[in-house]
């Protein structure tokens, strides 16, 4: 059953396509990821299936009901967390998460039983009675992510949730999202976190608001990554640096990352010490070399010729 059916959406604003003739389905209980960079267009087609921003041509149904003529409905089966901040910030982290459930038909009773429960799940409940401005921004976005946790909708579409959140949350989060799975729920899911994506049963990948491929995260790197990935850690990056890096890469493409260089090799054992001698020459020093499965992100790269960040 098709859970999500999006069939040629355009959306423009003047002479920027936003979303460029995309199209394509999420079966129901599946975790489908858009992926791609800020600016991709992702975050505009969430915010169309959610009935938020109408499009512009094209058309788009959430369990049978159109985002446009049939909002109303649609808006009864999603629960839809956007990527900015929504939560009051006069509103302690409890009464935030009340006024949500109540948003979403729950009794007071329920709605104040319910919020307990989910704060103690996101690690909250300490705060709960502190006014959501005096949050940290990380905190913010738990707050808000356990909205998605409220109510019993059958379609969760959420828009960068992991933003702002460190490594260890972010995963226990992406831990929570698989216990929804279990419940039958569908997940729509945006990120330009390549680590993130992988807990996903689909993928696709976003630039420039069309859809450049899709499929399962392994036959993504399969497909456009036949060789090793080499992570460089550097003390220092500079373009001389990443000039003679791409001597060692295939295809001369080298994506530099927080902390380093990522290259592409079918016999890193032979360039890993040739890579040392070079950083060394220019006058940087290697903290940390080794050579890796690849990831989301390296298929990403290798597919689009661009960087995730």
């Amino acid at each position: 059953m098709k859970v999500i059916e999006v069939n040629g959406l355009v959306k423009t604003y003047g002479n920027i396509r936003a979303v460029d003739s995309v199209s394509f389905s999420v079966e129901k209980n599946e975790f489908f990821a858009l992926m791609g960079p800020n600016g991709s267009g992702k975050s505009t087609l969430a915010s169309i299936i959610a009935t938020v921003n109408p499009p512009t041509e094209g058309s788009a149904k959430v369990m049978g009901f159109d985002v446009v003529s049939e909002a109303e409905k649609v808006r009864k089966v999603i629960n839809y967390i956007p990527a900015f901040n929504f939560s009051s910030p006069y509103l302690n982290g409890e009464e935030n998460l009340m006024f949500y459930a109540q948003l979403l038909g729950l009794s007071r009773s329920k709605a104040k039983e319910a919020s307990k429960i989910i704060l103690n799940k996101v690690g909250l409940s300490e705060a709960s009675k502190k006014l959501a401005f005096t949050y940290s921004s990380g905190m913010r976005r738990r707050l808000e992510i356990a909205s998605a946790f409220m109510g019993e909708a059958p379609v969760l579409i959420l828009d960068e949730p992991t933003t702002g959140l460190d490594p260890s949350i972010r995963r226990t989060m992406m831990g929570w999202l698989i216990e929804e799975l279990s419940k039958g729920v569908t997940i729509l899911f945006t990120t330009h976190i390549g680590e993130d994506a992988e807990a996903a049963s689909k993928v696709a990948f976003m630039m420039k608001g069309k859809i450049a491929a899709e499929g399962t995260p392994q036959e993504l790197k399969d497909k456009y990554v036949k060789e090793s990935t080499v992570y460089l850690k550097v003390t220092a990056k500079m373009a001389k640096l990443t000039e003679a890096l791409k001597n060692f890469s295939i295809d001369s493409k080298v994506l530099e990352t927080e902390d380093g260089y990522r290259l592409y090799s079918d016999k890193p054992e032979k360039v890993i010490p040739l890579i040392v001698e070079t950083v060394d020459k220019i006058g940087c020093k290697v903290l940390e070399i080794e050579s890796t499965k690849p990831t989301l992100e390296d298929a990403f790269f290798k597919m689009t010729g661009a960087s995730l960040g």
